[in-house]
């Protein structure tokens, strides 16, 4: 900021706290020249934006949509099908340590639920409850 812009702002701050009382001249004077420096810098930050040139992005070779990813938890668990585990009953703790120690796949309870729930609608999987009452899951 230059000199002339400097002094009309503290002229436009003076006007501002002139018609107070003497006690809270002082105060308001600070919070008006205050603002009114806050106000110049974003009008300068917005012409800055506004000169620069956009930038090109280069045109990208494939879908605009990114790729599925094949490593969810219904993936998993579907993958683990495939594999022959679920040829006996077992429990969520169990898949979740499964796939954790084999498959280097890392789930919680709440992940594995839902694909769960869809694989035994979709009959690729059918669950029973246990003697303790949790659910077992074992292939269709």
């Amino acid at each position: 900021m230059n000199e002339e812009q400097l002094r009309a702002m503290f002229d436009k701050a003076a006007k501002v706290v002139e018609h107070l009382p003497q006690h809270l001249q002082a105060t308001a004077f600070a919070i008006a020249t205050e603002s009114l420096d806050e106000y110049a810098n974003s009008k300068r930050k917005t012409r800055l934006k506004e000169s620069r040139p956009a930038k090109e992005r280069p045109a990208s070779p494939g879908p605009s949509t990114p790729a599925r990813r094949q490593d969810g938890p219904k993936a998993t668990l579907e993958q683990m099908i495939t594999d022959g585990y679920f040829s006996v009953p077992r429990l969520m703790g169990d898949m979740i340590g499964h796939a954790e120690s084999t498959l280097a796949r890392r789930f919680a309870h709440t992940d594995f639920s839902p694909a769960l729930i869809r694989l035994v609608h979709e009959k690729k999987l059918r669950r029973q409850r246990n003697k303790e009452g949790q659910y077992e899951y074992l292939r269709a």
